[in-house]
Order: C-alpha cells, then sequence, then structure tokens
C-alpha cells in the first residue's frame, strides 16, 4: 500500500518549478484521489500530465488503485493557503470553530488570518432608518472550521 505521505512529497517535488500547489492527497483501500490547483485554474490537459508522470512513479499503484486526479472544486472548501490567496476579491462563507458563519468579501490572506469585507446595516446618527455600512474583520486561520465560495449566477 502507498502512503499519502509518499505521494504528497513527491507531488510537492514535481511541483516546485510550476505554478501547480497541492491541495490534498487521499489514499483508501481501492482508491487514490489527488486535488491540486494553480492560480490560473486547472485544465484537463494539467489533470492527464499529472495522471501520467504519477503512473510512471508508482506503476504498481495504477493495478491496485483507481486513481483520479483534479482540481477540488468550487463548491470544495478551502483548504491550503494558496486556495485563499488564488479566491482574495471573491465572496466566501466563513463557519468559524464555535458555530458562528460570517459571509463577505476576503480581501486579503496572510500567514495568521484572513481579512473579510463584511456588510451589515447599523443606525446612523442623524439617520431614522439604518444604513449599510462595510466593515473589515480579520479571522484568525484556528478559529476557521471551513471557508466556502459564495457561488452566484449575474
Amino acid at each position: 500500500m502507498i502512503s499519502k505521505e509518499i505521494i504528497e512529497a513527491w507531488l510537492n517535488e514535481i511541483f516546485t518549478d510550476t505554478n501547480f500547489f497541492l491541495v490534498e492527497v487521499t489514499v483508501s483501500k481501492s482508491k487514490i484521489d489527488i486535488f491540486f490547483d494553480t492560480f490560473e485554474g486547472v485544465i484537463i490537459e494539467n489533470c492527464i500530465k499529472i495522471n501520467r508522470q504519477f503512473v510512471e512513479k508508482f506503476p504498481e499503484a495504477n493495478e491496485i488503485y483507481e486513481v483520479n486526479v483534479s482540481s477540488p472544486g468550487i463548491t470544495q472548501p478551502l483548504k491550503v493557503f494558496n486556495q485563499y490567496k488564488k479566491n482574495i476579491s471573491r465572496k466566501v462563507d466563513v463557519l468559524l470553530k464555535d458555530g458562528t458563519k460570517i459571509s463577505g468579501t476576503l480581501t486579503a490572506v496572510d500567514s495568521k488570518q484572513i481579512e473579510l469585507e463584511i456588510e451589515k446595516k447599523e443606525l446612523i446618527e442623524g439617520s431614522k432608518k439604518k444604513q449599510l455600512v462595510k466593515e473589515l474583520l480579520k479571522i484568525e486561520f484556528d478559529k476557521i472550521k471551513t471557508t466556502k465560495l459564495i457561488i452566484t449566477f449575474k
């Protein structure tokens, strides 16, 4: 049985001089899933190339496992730092570990936290109606349970 750690180390090595970055590898009894991404997006030729390199490197795995190579997909939660960087300026739903859900626009990311621009209604002094106010909110990674893109069709 081939281990997840061996596959991840190999992928990180072959991704070194490319614009690819590893998102996740899962290994079960009969299946290996490799999820990767790029800042420009993944095309089918990228998946075919990685799959062929995998089969060359681990020929025995192809006989034992079903091997799937793909992008993580837009409905999946963000898992690695580069996915957050790639999606700056996009709307996201962030679920915190305490159960709080926050929606906003991802405006910045660094190694410790993300920054969201959120909109909320507040009563402005001198006004009778609540006004929509934008606010920047910083959220540390260790407080985040999941972050998903908000998909909109305009």
